[in-house]
């Protein structure tokens, strides 16, 4: 049987904001909450409700009216900005009606977490259409945007015939926040991962690499549970050779 914190409503034909505000304040948790908030920006005005509840919900409403829920969803909250985004993920729709609300939605990423929630919920995507799709945000001067195309190559597309455009595109990024720089470190870390013999030239000649984002590549595949002994060393040598 379930409690009051697993239940979730069984979406009907249309969903009002009200409903679904309603819903996740029936699911929140105060101290999840305060766990939450302390990982995103001041001033984001967290429920305290888990993953978990949300792609739950977002699934029941991939099912039903779930264009007529975007189009009245609100973002007073952080959670109705993830859900939006994990809707959006999940529907079964075709390629130009996943792009048009990709490109509604992005205006509204403004933090790690809800960038990294709807990239990682849009599964099934034709890489063709998408390497397309990605190309003017790599090249973007708003740093959620040239993180959303980062992060999007390290989940969707990590072939070996991907990473020169991504490091072309790393060294030649406009923004320079940090939630950008850090998605860079992550995807050379993530290519390094599947393919180190192809990486491990570009890591050794880092011509137009920013700096911090070299140092911190190295760093995060040093941390990688993934990477072998005698890569690491090789790693370790870069990381001694650039003090």
């Amino acid at each position: 049987m379930k409690t009051n914190r697993e239940k979730s409503y069984d979406c009907p034909e249309s969903v009002s904001r009200e409903m679904i505000l309603k819903e996740l304040k029936s699911q929140a948790e105060e101290s999840y909450r305060m766990f939450s908030s302390k990982l995103l920006p001041p001033g984001e005005r967290v429920l305290g409700v888990r993953l978990p509840i949300l792609r739950k919900m977002a699934g029941r409403l991939a099912k039903g009216a779930w264009e007529d829920y975007l189009r009245q969803a609100g973002d007073e909250f952080f959670e109705e900005t993830m859900l939006q985004g994990m809707v959006i993920g999940t529907v079964k729709t075709d390629w130009e009606g996943k792009k048009k609300w990709m490109e509604w939605f992005l205006p509204k990423v403004e933090n790690w977490s809800v960038c990294d929630s709807f990239c990682s919920s849009l599964k099934g995507v034709d890489k063709e259409k998408l390497r397309t799709f990605l190309a003017p945000y790599m090249e973007s001067e708003k740093e959620y945007e040239v993180r959303f195309a980062l992060v999007m190559y390290l989940m969707h597309l990590t072939g070996e015939e991907e990473f020169p455009h991504v490091w072309e595109g790393i060294c030649h990024m406009k923004p320079d926040g940090y939630y950008a720089k850090m998605a860079a470190a992550w995807a050379v870390s993530i290519y390094f991962r599947e393919h180190p013999a192809l990486v491990m030239p570009y890591l050794e000649q880092p011509s137009g690499m920013d700096p911090w984002i070299y140092r911190k590549s190295l760093q995060k595949i040093m941390e990688s549970r993934a990477v072998d002994a005698e890569q690491k060393e090789q790693i370790r040598r870069l990381q001694k050779g650039r003090k």
